[in-house]
């Protein structure tokens, strides 16, 4: 299998990955939304939120670090894990702590939404613990084990709580399937780690060291920014509403994000596919990486555009579909949220590339730039326009990030013009709008696919598709043919 071939196929599983562990927690939020109300349904998102803030403090950026100190020595890859888990749960008991001690304050939530809040908080330490065996397996490229884990996870969860919502039972009963469900997903990994150490000989001792954890502690700095500012980017908004908002409305809100979420998976896994084939190009193949780089950038553009622009027009109809009409006041905030995605795209090969020539604290204090950025602009504009200021102030603050990043990697890194890709693929785009637009009004699939055939058929007359783009696709299909790339 060569590197296109691998590519492919990892994304395809870390896809798979990430949507079944992020789309447990969406469905039943659908679920509540259509079968309870948007209130409960923003308590469940109060929740979330919460649970992923205290995540976020707590993740340091471990896992990106183990993906590129694992993925060129796989050999003593159990050492890291075992101390990687030593700190990462470490991090997560104080984040536990201080998220209970919050809960003793004078918040504005019911008492049902800190009910809910605590029971979210118990999953920390599975969640934290399930994020260090992924990137564990990841390094390994071995991304079926977290793909199962993750499937078996969402199935407790989703299943356990819609018997329970037939039930009939309190959104706080609902609540505790968050916990138990993670809990299973990462009994899973063990088996999968023991049997892969059986295949890996394993040349270093598999217990904690002090010394080699405080070793990385002064690595992951830079890490620890990127962390903690991309996750707190993520969340900041939600939780900032649900401090000047109402139950109901963070409700609408999380309808809107968990379609943006949806499309958010995708590129985390595009994220964690490309990242160990650029570690080892770096390490092996230098030359190869900033021809990987210049690829990934012209095929994310030619892949995410159209579907931004689908997603956009056609808001009200997709939220009507899956959370039914009451939802109605979160179509706006989707169309202005998705774009969100589109930068998200084009920021993943600058942000990889950052990464493993060791620039993670420069990109670390962009992120934080971002943060700041987006933190000023919601203390305004969500008081000021609520959810539709916040959805707008989400797709600006990932525009800005990924024009500092990209004019720093152009200057430090790579001699590189991403605009001139982007003129095919936008006049594909608005010939796909004009389509779209003149369609809207009928039956959603009509106008996806309806614009997406204009679209696909002028990227290959066009030429935006080249004859060596349809080579690496023709390896994909004939794989006793391909050469490595």
């Amino acid at each position: 299998m060569n590197a296109t071939q691998k590519l492919f196929s990892n994304s395809a599983l870390a896809f798979t990955s990430k949507i079944v562990v992020r789309a447990s927690d969406a469905l039943i939020f659908i679920m509540i939304a259509r079968m309870v109300g948007a209130e409960d349904a923003g308590i469940f998102r109060l929740g979330k939120i919460y649970l992923s803030l205290a995540l976020a403090l707590s993740a340091w950026g471990l896992h990106d670090l183990l993906i590129r100190e694992v993925a060129p020595k796989r050999n003593e890859s159990g050492k890291y894990l075992v101390n990687f888990l030593v700190m990462r749960l470490s991090l997560a008991f104080i984040a536990f702590i201080i998220l209970l001690f919050l809960m003793t304050l004078d918040l504005p939530y019911s008492e049902e939404g800190k009910k809910v809040i605590i029971i979210f908080s118990l999953a920390i330490f599975t969640e934290a613990a399930f994020v260090i065996f992924e990137a564990f397996f990841v390094a390994h490229e071995q991304l079926i084990v977290p793909t199962m884990a993750g499937m078996v996870s969402g199935f407790v969860k989703v299943s356990g709580a819609f018997l329970l919502l037939i039930g009939g039972t309190t959104i706080v009963s609902v609540a505790w399937m968050i916990p138990i469900g993670s809990m299973v997903g990462v009994l899973l990994f063990f088996p999968a780690a023991i049997k892969l150490f059986r295949k890996v000989p394993q040349t270093a001792s598999l217990r904690p060291g002090f010394r080699f954890i405080r070793k990385h502690l002064h690595l992951v700095t830079g890490f620890i920014l990127i962390g903690i500012f991309y996750n707190l980017n993520l969340q900041q908004d939600s939780f900032l509403i649900s401090l000047f908002l109402t139950e109901k409305e963070l409700g609408w809100y999380g309808a809107a994000q968990t379609i943006l979420l949806g499309f958010l998976m995708l590129s985390a896994a595009m994220r964690i596919t490309v990242y160990p084939l650029m570690a080892r190009y770096h390490k092996k193949e230098p030359e190869k990486l900033v021809f990987f780089y210049r690829k990934i950038n012209q095929y994310f553009i030619i892949g995410i555009l159209p579907i931004t622009i689908l997603v956009s027009i056609l808001a009200y109809q997709i939220i009507e579909l899956v959370f039914g009409k009451s939802f109605a006041p979160a179509a706006p905030a989707l169309q202005l949220m998705i774009w969100e995605v589109f930068f998200t795209f084009l920021h993943i090969p600058n942000a990889r590339l950052m990464l493993v020539e060791n620039r993670q604290k420069q990109l670390g204090w962009i992120m934080g730039v971002g943060l700041l950025v987006s933190l000023i602009l919601n203390l305004w504009m969500i008081p000021q326009y609520g959810l539709v200021g916040a959805a707008l102030n989400r797709s600006l603050t990932m525009m800005v990030i990924f024009l500092i990043t990209y004019f720093y990697v152009r200057r430090s890194l790579v001699t590189f013009q991403l605009f001139p890709l982007l003129i095919k693929p936008g006049i594909a785009a608005l010939l796909m709008t004009a389509v779209v637009l003149t369609l809207r009004n009928s039956f959603i699939l009509w106008p996806i696919l309806a614009g997406l055939s204009i679209y696909l058929f002028v990227i290959i007359l066009s030429g935006g598709v080249t004859r060596e783009d349809r080579r690496y696709l023709h390896q994909l299909i004939q794989p006793r043919n391909s050469s490595a790339m």
